[in-house]
C-alpha cells in the first residue's frame, strides 16, 4: 500500500541523535542504535520522514545556518537508504541576535515547520505523525493536526509526567523501534 501521502516528522536531538546540548560539531552527532532500522522500516512502507528541529543556537551565534545544513547531510550519510526526505528549522530566539531575534511563526510548538514540509510534499497530516523527546515537539503535533508520540529517550523520562498530566492520551514508546512498530502495525501489509 502506498502511503506516500503521510509523514513521520521527528525531533532531531534526542529523537533521531544522541542529546549534545547546542551540537555544534559534526563529530557530536551519534545516531541512537536503533534510528537507522526503525526509519527504514517506516520508509519502505512508504511513509515520507521529515526533520523537524528548532535550533535557536544560530541566534544565538553558537553556530550557522550552513552548520545547521551540514548536519542534516551528515545525519542523512549516517542513515544511508534511510535519510531524510526533508528537514524544516527554526534559527529564531527571542534572547538571540538581531535578526533572528524575533517572535517568528516557526518555533516549536507553533506549527508552520511541519505545515512548510506538508505543502512541500503534499502531505496528509491527518495520517502523519511527530515524535519527539520533548513537550514543544508533543504540542507541535497537537497544533499541526498530526498524531504526536513521545519517546522516552532524550528529555523524554524527564517530561513524561507532566506530558501524560495534560494529555492523558498521549501514546508513549521507549525508543524509535517501538514507535515504528505501533505505526506499522496499523498500516495494512506492514503489521
Amino acid at each position: 500500500m502506498n502511503q506516500s501521502n503521510k509523514a513521520v516528522f521527528f525531533d532531531r536531538d534526542g529523537t533521531l541523535i544522541k542529546e549534545a546540548h547546542y551540537l555544534s560539531k559534526l563529530e557530536q552527532i551519534e545516531l541512537f542504535a536503533q534510528t537507522a532500522s526503525s526509519l527504514w522500516r517506516l520508509k519502505e512502507a512508504g511513509y515520507k520522514l521529515v526533520m523537524i528541529t528548532n535550533q535557536s543556537g544560530v541566534a544565538r551565534g553558537y553556530f550557522t545556518e550552513a552548520f545547521v545544513l551540514e548536519a542534516f547531510e551528515e545525519i542523512n550519510r549516517q542513515l544511508g537508504p534511510a535519510a531524510m526526505d526533508r528537514m524544516e528549522y527554526c534559527p529564531h530566539h527571542l534572547q538571540g541576535l538581531p535578526p533572528l531575534n524575533i517572535d517568528c511563526d516557526c518555533r516549536k510548538p507553533k506549527p508552520s515547520m511541519i505545515l512548510k514540509a506538508a505543502q512541500a510534499l503534499g502531505l496528509d497530516l491527518s495520517s502523519s505523525f511527530m515524535v519527539g523527546d520533548k513537550r514543544c515537539d508533543i504540542e507541535l503535533g497537537y497544533n499541526a493536526g498530526v498524531t504526536p508520540f513521545l519517546v522516552t529517550t532524550g528529555y523524554g523520562l524527564k517530561e513524561l509526567d507532566g506530558l501524560k498530566a495534560d494529555y492523558p492520551k498521549l501514546q508513549v514508546f521507549a525508543n524509535l523501534a517501538q514507535m515504528a512498530d505501533h505505526i506499522l502495525a496499523q498500516a495494512p501489509g506492514f503489521g
